[in-house]
């Protein structure tokens, strides 16, 4: 079987940024391979006590995903979906700890609620996000034709505390 290459879009919407970012995974060269990528984003700035974050999405939307192509005129719409995982950290110098956590499937980012105390009341810090996000190809036996752009999509919310 020859080699395949794979793309992959994911959208990650912070919304204390109002922005969307794009990150490319790298190609996968064999069936049953698997491909990181990682972004990092400005979540919050300026900040002032403590702040919960929080991951948001739909869980089947958050796996990589495409339109397969179709075989026949039904008009029926199905997806190819890849095991996704997601591991990541956030941080800042202006909070007594950082957040790490390895290896969630969506529908495990989506139930952690993550709380950051500053260190000190009063002074403004900036919190930042670096998420690793994991794909797994099928393998050879799946009989599936894995190349093409895939695309995920997950919102982080900030809020406050007080």
């Amino acid at each position: 079987m020859g080699k395949k290459s794979f793309l992959f879009l994911f959208l990650l919407i912070p919304i204390m940024c109002f922005s969307q970012q794009e990150l490319k995974l790298t190609n996968v060269n064999a069936p049953g391979g698997k491909s990181e990528g990682v972004i990092r984003a400005l979540i919050g700035q300026n900040l002032f006590g403590p702040k919960k974050v929080k991951f948001f999405g739909i869980p089947d939307e958050m796996v990589f995903q495409r339109n397969e192509k179709q075989k026949s005129g039904r008009g029926l719409i199905s997806y190819d979906k890849l095991s996704t995982l997601y591991s990541g950290k956030i941080y800042s110098s202006g909070i007594v700890e950082p957040y790490i956590f390895e290896n969630k499937t969506p529908e495990e980012l989506v139930s952690l609620e993550i709380i950051v105390f500053p260190k000190m009341q009063g002074v403004p810090y900036f919190l930042y996000l670096d998420l690793k996000v994991q794909a797994m190809t099928k393998t050879i036996g799946s009989l599936s034709d894995d190349a093409g752009v895939y695309a995920s999509k997950l919102k982080v919310k900030l809020f406050n505390l007080n």
